[in-house]
Formats: structure tokens, sequence, C-alpha cells
């Protein structure tokens, strides 16, 4: 597999061309944390990087695969100096990885499978000019496309329904395509009013593109930007504002059952990976992802909802992806646990849905079983003095559907493979204003305990998981702790 890291993917999925061009920001994203799929990646596969880390970074990193196992190569994609290209690509050291640049390339290597952080008209054609053609047809590119729009989550939303998703109360997006629709369905609709709205963009994620109104009333100033929206995405999203108590997601994989051709809705399956927990502003902008095994998040959110409201969800939405269009790879559904409104209360019913779950996904009872040993940390979750009643919280399993890799699939894998058992810790992605702010808060950590490894895994300590460069101004870095006895 190859791995390509493009952060301008929801941005360049609303653009008609295969040429866009990302804002300088999330180019500089894109450069500076190039080389975070690594820690998704096997060691037979291969990240195509803006530039190769320096040695200290390499090395940073070495322990924590073993000196059997092999670190992903490395190929650069950006411009080189001449000692860059010595030093590196010649490089013959065995316990490091290869490290090659485009032109490079094997015939093997330009034939294996590509995963981008997404698939998009630009990406395909960035890969397809540097020579690699095991890529998507440029049809299913175009379906993965609308899929991905928030135009359809009302379509996914009736039919979560229809596979028998009975344990929130109902979640609802409405679309609209001008800013006058948009006034209409705030008008005939009660709850937008009274519990006020986020109108949100089509292709847009990570809260970017969201516009809040907490009072329930549309802003006449919002016009202008509610109008180009329409006009260049096709339309805009409403949904009213629930009292998010926690943020989570379920981790899917897509794949086929059977040799038949790619795309037969009979011969798809998803397969759940796990769970992941993250943090977000007040405004939904994405802060962090915990490090916790699927049991310990399983303890916190069985604090507020049932195992068998999880379950029932994991099943329908595992059900309704199974019948996609053609899709393989990951899927990341970003959900919450919301608290009810007074006078609404949540009965899970569906006893049908749950005697599938076995044929759905193999993992998921694994998965499911950590959480009975682990539920005496869920106090900790709630408010001091907070009493918690089982018909005061609700699932909504469709805040967004990212049909990629995603910051949770990468904690979860992250988590599985390289923290100690009673260990956990929390994986921040963050920039900052000047490479001189990023250099201050990285010596700041690296101040800490060094990295403690126990059986080759992360018993406790700081680690930056790209390299950071005189220019950085974006990193990822993960801090771990054993937990308290």
């Amino acid at each position: 597999m190859i791995y390509l890291f493009n952060p301008d993917h929801e941005m360049a999925l609303a653009e008609p061309t295969n040429h866009y061009i990302a804002p300088d920001a999330i180019k500089q994203m894109s450069r500076d944390l190039s080389a975070l799929p690594l820690w998704l990646a096997e060691g037979e596969d291969a990240i195509l990087v803006e530039q190769h880390p320096d040695e200290e970074f390499l090395q940073s990193i070495r322990p924590l695969f073993g000196e059997k196992t092999s670190i992903p190569r490395l190929i650069a994609t950006g411009e080189l100096t001449k000692d860059e290209h010595i030093d590196l690509c010649d490089r013959k050291k065995p316990s490091m990885p290869r490290l090659l640049t485009a032109d490079q390339l094997t015939a093997q290597e330009l034939g294996m499978e590509v995963q981008p952080w997404g698939w998009d008209r630009t990406v395909w054609t960035r890969l397809q000019k540097l020579g690699f053609y095991r890529l998507p047809d440029k049809n299913l590119i175009q379906q993965w496309t609308q899929m991905q729009g928030r135009a359809r989550m009302s379509e996914y939303e009736n039919q979560l329904r229809e596979t028998g998703l009975s344990c929130a109360v109902e979640t609802r997006h409405f679309c609209a395509q001008s800013f006058e629709q948009l006034q209409e369905l705030v008008e005939e609709h009660p709850i937008l009013g009274r519990q006020g709205f986020i109108v949100k963009e089509n292709f847009s994620s990570s809260g970017r593109g969201m516009r809040w109104c907490r009072d329930g009333r549309l802003p006449e100033s919002w016009r202008t930007g509610i109008t180009r929206s329409c006009c260049k995405q096709g339309g805009v999203c409403i949904e009213p504002i629930y009292h998010r108590i926690l943020d989570f997601a379920m981790e899917f994989g897509m794949g086929s059952t059977t040799s038949s051709p790619q795309g037969s809705a009979a011969n798809r399956h998803a397969e759940f990976l796990g769970y992941s927990l993250f943090e977000t502003t007040e405004s939904g902008a994405y802060l962090s992802n915990r490090l916790e095994s699927n049991g310990q998040i399983l303890s916190k959110l069985t604090s507020y909802v049932s195992l068998e409201a999880l379950k029932e969800v994991e099943v329908c939405v595992a059900r309704w992806l199974s019948q996609m269009p053609p899709l393989s790879g990951p899927v990341g559904v970003d959900m919450m646990i919301y608290q009810l409104p007074d006078g609404y209360a949540v009965q899970p019913k569906s006893n049908a849905v749950h005697s599938e779950s076995n044929a759905v996904h193999s993992e998921s009872n694994a998965v499911h079983s950590e959480s009975n040993t682990v539920h005496s940390e869920s106090n900790a979750v709630h408010p001091k003095g907070c009493e918690v009643h089982p018909n005061d919280y609700a699932i909504h399993p469709n805040v967004e559907i990212n049909f990629r890799p995603t910051m949770g699939l990468l904690a979860r894998r992250f988590t599985d493979r390289f923290l100690a058992p009673g260990s956990r810790g929390i994986f921040v992605v963050e920039g900052s204003a000047s490479h001189e702010a990023l250099e201050k808060q990285h010596q700041k950590h690296s101040l800490l305990p060094p990295l403690h490894l126990s059986n080759g895994r992360i018993h406790s300590g700081y680690l930056s998981l790209t390299p950071i460069t005189p220019l950085s101004r974006f990193r990822a870095y993960v801090l771990i702790k054993p937990d308290q006895p």
C-alpha cells in the first residue's frame, strides 16, 4: 500500500477541477504532516512525503518498530538539494527506512494500491502524473464525491432508520439550495428555533464551513456567505444544536467478501475496527484524540447509554455501509452522546438487529467484551455531583461520515500497536502562528521524562509523530502516561 496525506481533500471535493490549489496554511499542513500515515502503515508499505525526515526523527521512532520490523519506506515527492539526494537516497543502513525520491520508484511500486487521506479529482490526477496506475476508475471518483456531500445526510438518515435503528431520538438534517429556503426551514421546524441550529457547507470537515446560531434566528448577515456556498457547492445543510456530552466515532474498514468484481453491493462488507474518542472546540473544530483501549472508551460511553444501544448503532451502520456504491478502505463515522431535552426518552427495542451482529463483523464481540472489566472508571467521566439516569442521554449516530482514513483511526491503530497495557494518553495535531512558537512547544515537551518502553511498547513519555523542521508550523504528537493505581 502507498499512503499519501492530503488534508485539503474536503476542499478539493467542492471544486470542479482536477488541479485544486489549497490555501497556503493547508499546503503548509500537508508538508509538515506528510509523514503522518507512517502510523497507519505496515512494514511493507510506503508513504509519499513532501521531504525526507532527518536522522533525529528516524532515530526517535526506531525503537517502536523493533530491530526485526521495517519502518515503511518514505518516498519524497518534493524538491531535494543535491546533498539531501546523496545523503538520504543512497543510505544503506538496514535499521533505517528505505528513502527514495519519486523518480526512483520501481514498476512494482508504481503498481501498488494507493490510499490517500481522501480520494478526489485533484489527488487522482497527481498520483497518475507520478506514474501510479492501480488507481480507481475516474467514474468511481465522481461517485465518491457525490457520496461525501452533506446534502446526502438526510438520505443516510432514512436508510439508517430503514435498517432498524431505534436507539436514538430522531436526529434531523435539512438541506437548502438558497438562503430563502433556509429561512423557510427555520420557520417550518420548531426544533431549529427551540434548540438553535448549525448551518454547514456541503463539503467541509473538522469544524470548518460551519455557522452557529444559538438563538434560533437566521441572521440576515449570513445571506451573502450562504448564497455563495449554495452557488459553489449546490446547497447547505442545517441541523439542530444538541447538548453534546461526548464526541466519539466508530471506525470501519470496507472490503469484498468474494472475488466478484468490486462494486456489487452483494459482495461488500463493513468490518468494525473499533472506537475512537475525540475532543473538539465549542464550535466543533477538532482538537485531539484519546489514546485508550476500546474497553476504556466503552466504559465512558456506557456510563451514559447502554451497551445494547451502541451495538445496535454499530450493526445498523455496518449494514448500511455494506449497501453503499463501490468503496474500499477506511470509513470513520463521527457520533456523539447528547443530553436529551426534558420529556424525551430512549427505548432500545430492536432485538432482530442485535442477532445479526456476528454475521456483519467478526471482531466486534472481542471489542465489546473489554468493557466489563473497566466500568469502575465510569464515575470519573461525569461532573462531580451529577447523577446519571439511563433515559437522559441518546446517541447521535451520524454527525459526520468520512469515507477515508481519520485521525480517530490513526489513534485507534497507534493505541493497539504501540501502547503498553495499563497506559493511556492523548494524540494531538496542532498548528502555530510561527515556527518559533512551534519549536518552543516541542522543546517544552522534550523536557518531559524520555520515552519509556515496556516490552517494546510505550509505557510513558512524549513522542513527536512527525518531523520538526526549521520551517514547520504544524506537528502531531502523543503524550503517554500509565494509569493511576
